[in-house]
């Protein structure tokens, strides 16, 4: 195969619209922010890019793409971080560029990129999760990704006595309300985890509770899963060298008591560039 795959990873907060090639190279790549609540203006933005990306680094053969919200059948039935709903965009880029087009759910792209040319090549049943702003999942069986909407950070759990999605309490967003609830005010994940380097007790118990947290959910996911090993992504995941020990330790503790294999845990190879190498996943399947 000597043509490239122009691929698109459209996010909630990001568009970028990228050519790799078949060495898995990026040849070149451009970025804009994702417009919101309305689907002509998106339409145009993203057919703009594309046509400005084409023909910079040679012959493309196909189209990929990684999208945000739940996509069936080449549409993004719902994406509500981008307010739009029944989003034809594979229609739309086959007919405007007569070109193979093929899109994914953002997360389960990831997932499948990370099992096909990542860190996952050598596992056979691979569970993605990233941990930004939000919380995502996907599942991969077989270098096949189960095409499901694993809404991970919708998943319900009970914390002093209240119930939360995981997304409220362990997402980036979500790390800030937890400190808050436990006394300590940060304005963002960053500089809570600046407070955790300098060593603040607060800040030091607020992890405690986040790591034990984290655990539970991945117990849960091994429960379901029996993974061979979970690829982490997201932005939280920048200062994993922070908890990462800890949170193995808690997992394991978890584990091991319900006679569970112990999680994998392994750091996703594509990082920021992992929406694009979704999308070259999805056009270039097994």
């Amino acid at each position: 195969m000597t043509e490239s795959t122009l691929c698109i990873d459209l996010g909630a907060t990001n568009l970028r619209v990228g050519v790799i090639g078949p060495d898995l190279k990026i040849r070149s790549v451009s970025r804009e922010k994702s417009l919101h609540n309305d689907k002509k203006a998106l339409r145009d933005q993203i057919v703009r890019m594309v046509r400005n990306e084409i023909g910079k680094s040679g012959p493309i053969g196909k189209i990929g793409v990684s999208a945000c919200g739940i996509v069936e059948d080449g549409t993004i039935v719902r994406a509500a971080n981008l307010g739009i709903s029944d989003f034809p965009l594979k229609t739309i880029l086959s007919e405007t560029f007569r070109l193979p087009v093929f899109l994914m759910n953002d997360a389960a792209a990831t997932a499948l990129s990370e099992a096909l040319f990542g860190a996952g090549k050598d596992l056979n049943v691979l569970y993605f999760a990233t941990i930004s702003s939000g919380i995502g999942g996907a599942l991969v069986v077989g270098k096949n990704a189960v095409d499901l909407p694993f809404e991970l950070g919708q998943h319900l759990f009970f914390h002093r006595g209240a119930l939360y999605r995981y997304e409220e309490l362990l997402s980036g967003n979500g790390l800030i309300r937890l400190a808050a609830m436990h006394g300590l005010e940060a304005e963002n994940a960053a500089s809570f985890f600046a407070l955790v380097e300098k060593k603040e007790a607060k800040a030091i118990d607020v992890l405690d509770v986040y790591t034990s947290l984290l655990a539970e959910m991945f117990y849960n996911i091994q429960t379901d899963y029996a993974t061979d090993g979970v690829i982490l992504s997201g932005g939280v995941l920048k200062s994993a060298p922070l908890f990462i020990d800890e949170l193995k330790r808690k997992t394991d503790a978890l584990t091991e008591k319900y006679a569970l294999k112990n999680v994998l845990f392994r750091f996703a190879q594509f990082d920021q560039d992992a929406g694009l190498f979704g999308g070259y996943a999805s056009a270039n399947r097994l």
